[in-house]
């Protein structure tokens, strides 16, 4: 299926809005030319329940850093596929809390034991990495990571502070 918004096609696999259960799901290709399909879901999504500003913002940035990861990362394995994998992303909102649900079925990867990078160490003493997954970690409130059924499970849970 094409989605086409603002004169932008999207090559989205599936897209469900199931605004009585408040969640919201797509699946997209991991590829990062995917990256504007997933702000606008995540755009859509979160203004829908009054959710704008620098808040949105944020939590673009926070799932950008975890989609990127997927889509360079989980599927290594088949670099050179036209269809390299999907990525499944879930919003689920409720009174005073988001949580986005991340599931993809590439090699599985526990971002939570990722060592943190000392930030305190110049940049030549210190290894290659881990600052996105710091970034998250403070921007949002919960993070929990899950192997099940041959998929990585990454849910990020976020208080709302400010809804309009």
């Amino acid at each position: 299926m094409i989605a086409q918004k603002k004169g932008i096609c999207y090559d989205v696999k599936k897209f469900i809005d199931l605004r009585a259960d408040m969640k919201n799901k797509i699946i997209l290709s991991a590829d990062t030319t995917n990256l504007d399909a997933l702000y606008q879901f995540i755009k859509d999504t979160l203004e829908k329940d009054f959710i704008k500003g620098v808040q949105i913002n944020v939590l673009e940035m926070v799932c950008e850093e975890i989609f990127t990861n997927i889509a360079n990362y989980a599927y290594q394995d088949r670099a050179n596929d036209k269809n390299k994998g999907d990525v499944e992303i879930e919003i689920e909102t409720s009174t005073n809390q988001i949580i986005f649900t991340f599931k993809d079925k590439g090699t599985p990867f526990d971002p939570l034991s990722v060592k943190e990078p000392d930030i305190n160490m110049t940049l030549d003493e210190r290894d290659y990495g881990g600052l996105g997954l710091l970034m998250v970690k403070k921007s949002v409130d919960k993070i929990e990571y899950n192997y099940q059924n041959d998929e990585n499970i990454f849910k990020l849970f976020k208080t709302i502070t400010n809804v309009i």
